[in-house]
């Protein structure tokens, strides 16, 4: 499977996570002066990725 194919299954597994972490990481993007640059992708996406990767982990966690 592709990164990208992982990337939309764990995101769609753990929404709320996704957006938080999302959201979460432009706020410290923010913080570090970041935000009007390019590198605020960068800092969303690491963010995206922990968030949903988080909401899996206790999603997974809850339904065992």
């Amino acid at each position: 499977m592709n990164e990208g194919a992982k990337l939309k299954s764990s995101v769609s597994e753990a929404p709320l996570g996704a957006f938080g972490g999302a959201i979460l990481g432009y706020l410290v993007a923010k913080k570090v002066g970041y935000e009007k640059t390019i590198s605020v992708v960068s800092f969303t996406m690491v963010g995206l990725i922990l968030g949903s990767f988080i909401g899996s982990t206790i999603k997974s966690k809850r339904l065992a």
